[in-house]
């Protein structure tokens, strides 16, 4: 045994260590790069470390950031189990909670999209299919942004035409998604106008969970 001993000494002292250097380097950026725990840890480290910097903003646009785009987590659920289909073409094997596939049924059904032609409507929510079903014409244009995340996708200066939009009773029917948790992912500023010139006739569940829920308000002139 004394001999084995020996023999094992003689030969680990011989190893190379410059090379193992690569590997453990390689080791230990597996390590970091997969554990969220010592990223963690650095991060508080590093906040610790460096002084706090307030961020200015001086356009006076709306300003969201990973620190803010969530204001008030809401963490009532409708569970999974109560998620239905709907018979709707467009909405084809997509889960939805059943008070979403009742509300949208109950806006098929309405005399307003049932009986007038040529609808003028603003969906500000993420029931794009709707388009298809009612039917009606997208709104389009150099002055119309891709989505309406409020200082993402669309500005003050959008909010505004909107605004004046609705002030001017130019929609027939207007959808609105109400998401309180999260910070202007439809601008409230847009939804205030439609309280205050619109008349809302019906809300349903939004198709979403977790902190982000909300509601899809249905407006009319």
């Amino acid at each position: 045994m004394g001999m084995v001993a020996a023999e094992c000494n003689v030969y680990f002292l011989h190893l190379d260590l410059n090379k193992l250097k690569p590997l453990v380097v390689c080791i230990a950026g597996v390590l970091l790069w997969w554990s969220g725990s010592y990223w963690k840890y650095i991060q508080r480290v590093l906040e610790r470390a460096a002084p706090k910097t307030e961020i200015k903003n001086d356009s006076g646009e709306n300003i969201v950031n990973r620190k803010t785009y969530i204001i008030n987590p809401d963490t009532s659920d409708i569970p999974m189990s109560e998620w239905v289909f709907s018979d709707l073409k467009s909405f084809k094997k997509i889960y939805m909670p059943e008070p979403a596939v009742r509300g949208i049924e109950r806006l098929m059904n309405s005399n307003l999209v049932k009986t007038k032609k040529d609808l003028q409507v603003l969906n500000m929510t993420e029931l794009t299919p709707l388009a298809a079903e009612i039917p009606f014409r997208l709104q389009t244009g150099p002055d119309y942004p891709l989505w309406y995340h409020l200082g993402v996708g669309m500005f003050n200066r959008e909010a505004k035409m909107f605004e004046r939009e609705i002030a001017n009773k130019k929609y027939d029917l207007v959808l609105f998604e109400y998401l309180p948790g999260l910070n202007n992912f439809y601008p409230f500023r847009v939804r205030d106008s439609l309280l205050n010139h619109y008349q809302k006739i019906d809300s349903f569940n939004a198709p979403r969970r977790g902190d982000s829920r909300g509601m899809i308000e249905v407006f009319v002139r």
